[in-house]
């Protein structure tokens, strides 16, 4: 219940504030009045809670005139001692409260020690328990932040910590995921490789059974104590048999040089029941017919006279052109278009002269500029004297077999062009690089099949592979169609296995050798690639790991790791893993053969 107003003596009008009273501050006693006892700070005083003040009534607003309400005299008015001159002391706003809002205050209960009558030596008796309480509604918001702050402070750090945890536990999962698939990857790509070498001994058990059967003789060639010819037609690898009457005969996949030349090819040159040395004892001539594609039909050949027509005018063709490249470009095309336009109006007209003659490689056989040359050139073999005055049919053939020549000029000349647009690109030139590579590799490992004493090899070969055949580029200093390629070799590998891959080439190319025709030739097919040996090592092709110790340079495996023979874990031991070198022995049947053609590794091997 709200307590009343105190009374005011009689004959004097006390005026109520609009506002609600606030807690008095601390008052400071008069001189003569001693100030009130602080108690010890370790000992705060009991706090009084702030007297309740009731809610201002409408009729305390309402005065008609203020002038005419009598007033006491300033004398006789109790008063506190200096209450008025010091400034009122607000508590700061509690940081709970909302803004516009007003705390309620509680009044205490009057005490027995005071009167609702002021007189003017009362004194405040709750001057300490305000203060005390002053000071802890101060220190309230205080605390409160600071509580709130180390609440989400440790509420932060749990969340990093958590996140944390969480962030390493999902890139855990991740890379057993990945270390999984890594597995999964190694067994398919070991699995493919097992595939890859099973149908490759497939394929060579299919090449051995069919050339078993190409070359299979008699039922009477099988027994091993037959006669000389007997051995010769059974196509075995045994190497060389002593013969009944003491003679020495080689097998053909011995390469053996020598031999008995009473049972050769019969009379239709088909060799079923000769020996596989073929003509002059070559030991090559059966890695060369093994080359040959075989036919369904009889060997096609193109008429003599046609031939001999073709011939010839390769032959004025090279006389009238002096030796000049005959697929240099001499017309552009603008002087093409141009005579183009004039001999559809005029077939008389001449793109050249009997003194100037020049022909368009760029536009083929069938371009107007061609065809006007064509009878440029009947008129320069008429004057040279190279042919009689021909009539209007012989005159039609020669230039029939112009516009031939120059077809195939014009596919070498499109064949060239091709070439240079490919070198251009560098992503072409390794594609062609490798595939040469690859080609070399094929090549080498068909003669050792080839050679039943060069078996022995054939695991390490495989070894070796591709990516351990030398590269090589194209000689700058030749033109076509004589190319021939320099040979680059890597750093890595050993002279010794350099030398043993020469012999393999040389096999190679002797085998592709042939006397069949009037001149030296090669056998059907693509002829051989010619590769220069001017020793260079400059290529950077990766090494092969895990070969024999004598594959690699020996100097080379020094520079990688110094006194790696005495066991570690450097470069070589731990990448290279060389393992226990090999003898590579060339038969000596077949080197002897080598060195009768001249081949010079053959000469004089180191």
């Amino acid at each position: 219940m709200p307590q009343m107003a105190p009374q005011v003596p009689q004959g004097h009008f006390h005026t109520q504030s609009p506002h609600p009273p606030q807690t008095p501050p601390p008052q400071t006693p008069p001189p003569q009045t001693p100030p009130p006892q602080t108690p010890p700070p370790q000992t705060p005083p009991p706090q009084t809670p702030p007297p309740q003040t009731p809610p201002p009534r409408s009729e305390d607003f309402q005065m008609d005139d203020v002038s005419a309400t009598p007033r006491a005299p300033p004398d006789m008015t109790p008063r506190a001692p200096g209450p008025r001159n010091q400034p009122i002391m607000q508590q700061p706003p509690s940081p709970t409260i909302q803004k516009g809002k007003r705390r309620r205050v509680h009044d205490p209960e009057p005490g027995p020690s005071q009167s609702n009558d002021k007189t003017p030596g009362a004194q405040p008796t709750s001057h300490t328990g305000a203060q005390s309480n002053t000071q802890s509604n101060s220190q309230g918001p205080v605390d409160y932040l600071q509580a709130l702050l180390n609440h989400q402070t440790k509420t932060m750090g749990e969340l990093y910590h958590h996140l944390q945890n969480s962030t390493a536990e999902i890139l855990k999962k991740q890379d057993q995921v990945l270390q999984k698939q890594d597995h999964k990857i190694d067994k398919v790509v070991t699995h493919l490789a097992q595939n890859t070498e099973i149908l490759g001994r497939i394929g060579e058990t299919l090449d051995m059974l069919s050339g078993k059967s190409k070359h299979k003789g008699s039922p009477g060639h099988q027994d091993e104590g037959d006669s000389d010819s007997q051995r010769h037609g059974s196509g075995s690898n045994q190497g060389p048999q002593p013969s009944n009457d003491g003679g020495a005969a080689a097998k053909p996949s011995d390469g053996g040089a020598a031999g008995s030349t009473t049972n050769r090819n019969n009379g239709n040159g088909d060799g079923e029941d000769g020996d596989d040395e073929g003509e002059n004892g070559n030991p090559f001539f059966r890695y060369a017919r093994k080359k040959q594609p075989a036919r369904s039909g009889g060997v096609k050949h193109r008429p003599a006279e046609e031939l001999k027509i073709k011939e010839t005018m390769r032959k004025w063709l090279n006389e009238i052109m002096e030796g000049q490249d005959q697929l240099k470009e001499t017309v552009s095309q603008d002087e093409a278009d141009e005579f183009t336009l004039l001999f559809k109006t005029n077939p008389l007209a001449r793109p050249c002269s009997v003194d100037n003659f020049r022909y368009w490689i760029a536009g083929g056989p069938k371009s107007a500029w061609n065809k006007g040359a064509s009878y440029v050139f009947v008129e320069i073999l008429e004057k040279r004297k190279l042919i009689a005055t021909p009539d209007v049919h012989t005159r039609d053939a020669i230039r029939e077999a112009f516009l031939l020549r120059l077809k195939t000029l014009h596919a070498s000349w499109m064949e060239r062009q091709k070439m240079q647009e490919d070198n251009k690109n560098p992503r072409s030139l390794f594609s062609k690089r490798w595939q040469r590579k690859n080609t070399l590799f094929h090549r080498r490992r068909e003669v050792i099949i080839t050679f039943h004493s060069l078996e022995s090899f054939l695991s390490f070969f495989d070894e070796l592979g591709v990516a351990g055949m030398s590269s090589d580029d194209e000689d700058p200093g030749m033109k076509k169609p004589q190319v021939q390629y320099i040979i680059k070799g890597p750093k890595w590998r050993s002279v010794e296995l350099m030398n043993l891959l020469r012999l393999l080439d040389y096999c190679h190319l002797e085998g592709r050798c042939t006397t069949e025709a009037t001149r030296f030739g090669y056998t059907r097919g693509a002829p051989p690639r010619i590769r220069i040996d001017r020793n260079d090592r400059s290529s950077k092709t990766k090494y092969v790991s895990g070969l024999p110790a004598n594959f690699y340079d020996a100097q080379w495996l020094e520079e990688q790791e110094a006194g790696w023979a005495k066991g570690g874990n450097g470069f070589v031991n731990e990448f290279v893993r060389p393992q226990k070198p090999i003898k590579l022995i060339f038969p000596a049947d077949l080197l002897k053969t080598l060195k009768e053609r001249g081949y010079p590794r053959a000469q004089d091997p180191e």
